[in-house]
């Protein structure tokens, strides 16, 4: 019979679990803390503090990329790395938020559940897309990727074009339905 203490000391099972965990492992942490921030209660000061942790994140992973960036004349990643602590705290935030926002009225009014609901029925297809339109747009219009401009509205500009483009396909029959269920 097969044991799984057998297989841990077999060197290939060994070679094998752990590269299957290092692919995990970078994205495990935000499984873990998506847990045990939606399993905890947290009072309205630990929110503020946890905000503003995210937001020093976002300040921290976008400006060191774009300063970075411009000064090697390449796109410097080194804070867009999942398990960097940048990443994680706006993890933490944006996981905290979607808790609580689902309690304020604001995010109860049945036009902004639509929207949402409307949205989120293209965020697959825009998440398949994305780079695709943002080579396009990058591309055909010969857009510095390391311009300020770029780095500050390109993604909204990015989303907003592969947003259309799901929508669109998503109203011919078949290819819609096909390409982006």
């Amino acid at each position: 019979t097969f044991h799984p203490a057998a297989a841990l000391r077999n060197p290939a099972w060994q070679e094998l679990l752990e590269e299957d965990f290092k692919m995990l492992g970078g994205y495990l942490i935000f499984a873990v803390l998506g847990y045990l921030l939606y399993t905890t209660e947290l009072s309205l000061w630990q929110r503020i503090v946890l905000y503003a942790l995210g937001a020093f994140g976002a300040v921290v992973r976008y400006f060191h990329t774009a300063i970075a960036s411009v000064q090697e004349g390449a796109i410097n990643k080194l804070t867009w790395e999942h398990q960097n602590w940048p990443t994680v705290l706006l993890a933490a935030a944006v996981f905290v938020f979607v808790k609580y926002a689902c309690r304020y009225p604001l995010f109860q009014r049945e036009k902004f559940v639509r929207l949402v609901k409307w949205l989120s029925g293209a965020s697959f297809g825009i998440y398949l897309i994305h780079v695709f339109i943002m080579e396009q747009i990058t591309y055909r219009f010969s857009i510095n990727t390391l311009s300020g401009w770029w780095r500050l509205f390109g993604a909204f500009a990015v989303y907003f074009v592969a947003l259309l483009l799901v929508k669109v396909l998503q109203k011919i029959p078949y290819v819609g339905k096909c390409l982006f269920p």
